[in-house]
């Protein structure tokens, strides 16, 4: 009779667990596969997400060099969007430091080089893992004394006017199941 009491006591708990769980709207079916889950995690989601904003203004024939940027995945991914036309690219950190013609050579020893761009989304393949510079110039003719000259002369846009540029940088990171 001990046994029965005992095996009548455990029935009794495991009904009391189970309309405890039913009263709290768990399904009873699914709890083996959430015990399961506490224990075998979903491996972590990755993505490329917006992570530093700039704005820059040039005047004609202004360059600026922004960074250094740590490559992620083997690449650096920026976007780019310009009132005027810009040459862009990617310069290591000691490439630029070396060369007293930066601006010259970024045509030549420059990354995902590409010119006269208003607007461009760039995901540039880094083999070497250096930390890069975006570099960015305003392709307008540097102007000297032109106080003068009207925009209907300059094709529209004054020759003086700024040249806003917004560098928007994006980082590999996670976003799901992260630890």
């Amino acid at each position: 009779m001990h046994v029965s009491t005992a095996a009548g006591a455990l029935l009794a708990a495991v009904l009391v667990v189970v309309l405890v769980a039913a009263g709290f709207g768990y399904d009873v079916g699914s709890l083996p596969r959430r015990i399961v889950r506490l224990f075998k995690r979903d491996p972590p989601v990755y993505q490329w997400v917006q992570s530093d904003d700039r704005t820059f203004s040039f005047l004609p024939g202004e360059g600026k060099a922004w960074g250094p940027v740590d490559p992620q995945q083997g690449e650096v991914r920026y976007n780019i969007r310009s009132y005027l036309p810009v040459d862009t690219g990617l310069m290591a950190v000691d490439v630029w430091g070396e060369r007293g013609d930066a601006w010259e050579a970024m045509k030549t020893a420059s990354t995902c080089y590409r010119g006269k761009i208003l607007e461009a989304s760039q995901a540039c393949p880094i083999a070497s893992g250096k930390q890069q510079l975006i570099f960015i110039r305003d392709i307008r003719p540097k102007q000297f004394g032109l106080d003068g000259i009207t925009a209907e002369f300059a094709g529209g846009k004054g020759v003086k006017d700024q040249n806003s540029v917004m560098v928007t940088i994006y980082a590999w990171k996670c976003v799901e199941n992260c630890k």
